[in-house]
């Protein structure tokens, strides 16, 4: 039956409901039943209880109350039975009549015994549920719409009830929809959209107070451009002097999608140098290469509308005192934990905010130049976030940036989560200082095979001839070094 009449997508979904006693006539089972426009047959469902046995038979029952009263052959009562599991029925148009009423109710048959529910009463054109409204055009403005649609084909014949309707909307990447209900005409004005934000629109209708339909399919349209806003995130890695290059490489991040409100066709960028010479450039995300003698830099990015107000960035040095106490200490699942002191110094000026600045020590093929957050002058920490990959040293750097320049820490080393070294001390040797004693030396371990901070060595000495082992106390990370002393003569000793 369900594949005759394509009823599967009509159906109401079936939720648990506990409370409903054996013999409880007055109990409710959300009964409810409608007649899909233009087809022929009236689907009922119910919803089920939690405490009724899962082996429980649902019996519809159903009556005329106009014309039975009035022919014979209409003064009965109907009964249909759902299949083991089912909360729903549906009864052929052929067995109902037009400008009848009926009455309806459900009984429920368990080993508990028989609970009976409510009678609902209908008449067949109070339970049409309509057609699917057609959405017709959007007409755009940046950051509103106007929706149009069609009313359900042939329905305006059949009810005189006025439609009423209600639409919803979200953006395509979004899962939460925005309702905007109880409408009475076939067009609505969405407002406050965001601009260059794609949407998707559907609509949906109620003849009166009976059965909404189902949502339409959907009607997708895209906001314009707007002018960008914010300003563009820019910092400088560093120059190069040789014979042959000298340049500072200018770094920014792209504007965020958010922010840009379109798409981004280019990054101005004008520098002025010790001269007071400008240069204005053009260039795509996200670096560029600028002139060694380059004082200050000013970058904007420019959408089809307009350009983003511009970031600037004094690229000298002062000689102001920099941020001092530099500690960095992983924070598990989020980052890096950078914190900071101002410098104890006199001259120390607070400044209007500070970069922090990490990169990884060893370049891999990934090819990562730098990354950089910023927080306000009157900050003491941040957390770095970031992709951070264990065993592998970064280096961590706090700048004071000034109006007409900046000031730096101490770089600092650091690692999101260490491992045991992959080697130990290189060439190892040992230098007979008398006969009892010598001076055992080694270089230090390769930074790609320490895996985190070395914190001391331990020398092993053997004592071939009595196998004795001897442990001195570790020795400090930064020696290179250490002097053995009151050994025995004329002996072997591997270390």
């Amino acid at each position: 039956m369900r594949s005759r009449w394509g009823v599967a997508e009509l159906l109401l979904l079936a939720i648990k409901v506990s409370g409903v006693k054996t013999g409880d006539l007055d109990a409710t089972m959300g009964l409810q039943c409608f007649q899909p426009f233009h087809h022929n047959f009236v689907n009922c469902s119910w919803l089920t209880w939690e405490s009724q046995n899962a082996n429980a038979i649902y019996v519809l029952h159903y009556e005329s109350l106009k014309l039975g009263k009035l022919l014979p052959q209409f003064d009965r009562v109907h009964t249909v039975v759902a299949q083991m599991g089912q909360n729903w029925l549906v009864i052929e148009r052929r067995y109902l009549t037009h400008g009848d009423e009926y009455s309806i109710w459900m009984e429920v048959r368990s080993a508990d015994g028989i609970a009976v529910s409510k009678k609902l009463n209908f008449s067949l054109d109070e339970i049409v549920k309509p057609c699917l409204p057609e959405l017709d055009r959007v007409e755009l403005d940046c950051s509103e719409a106007t929706v149009t649609w069609k009313n359900p084909h042939g329905f305006e014949f059949h009810n005189d009830q006025p439609l009423t309707y209600a639409l919803r909307y979200k953006a395509s990447t979004d899962h939460e929809w925005t309702y905007e209900a109880h409408l009475d005409q076939e067009n609505h004005e969405l407002y406050d959209l965001k601009p260059f934000t794609c949407y998707e629109v559907q609509v949906r209708c109620i003849p009166g107070e009976d059965f909404w339909n189902e949502w339409s399919s959907s009607q997708s349209f895209c906001t314009c451009e707007a002018a960008p806003f914010g300003q563009v995130d820019v910092w400088q890695k560093g120059c190069i002097s040789d014979h042959q290059n000298e340049s500072c490489l200018l770094l920014w991040k792209a504007l965020d999608p958010e922010a840009a409100q379109g798409t981004i066709l280019d990054y101005e960028v004008i520098v002025q140098d010790h001269s007071k010479a400008v240069h204005r450039m053009n260039y795509n995300c996200c670096q560029a290469l600028i002139p060694i003698t380059a004082q200050y830099v000013s970058i904007a990015a420019r959408n089809s509308v307009k350009k983003t107000p511009w970031a600037n960035l004094s690229l000298e040095k002062t000689e102001l005192p920099g941020p001092e106490d530099i500690k960095v200490v992983a924070s598990e699942g989020l980052g890096l934990n950078v914190t900071w002191k101002p410098s104890m110094d006199s001259q120390w000026v607070q400044p209007q905010k500070y970069v922090v600045e990490w990169r990884k020590e060893i370049v891999d093929s990934a090819g990562e130049l730098l990354n950089w957050t910023h927080t306000p002058g009157n900050s003491t920490s941040a957390l770095l976030r970031g992709n951070f990959s264990s065993k592998v040293p970064y280096l961590v750097c706090v700048y004071g940036l000034y109006a007409r320049g900046r000031t730096a820490s101490d770089t600092v080393r650091a690692y999101f989560k260490e491992e045991v070294p992959s080697a130990g001390p290189q060439e190892l040797q040992d230098r007979r200082l008398s006969s009892t004693a010598t001076s055992i030396s080694w270089e230090e371990i390769p930074l790609a095979d320490r895996n985190g901070h070395i914190i001391h060595y331990t020398l092993y000495l053997k004592n071939f001839h009595s196998g004795n082992l001897m442990v001195p106390a570790p020795i400090n990370a930064t020696e290179r070094n250490y002097i053995i002393s009151d050994l025995e003569p004329e002996t072997t000793y591997q270390v």
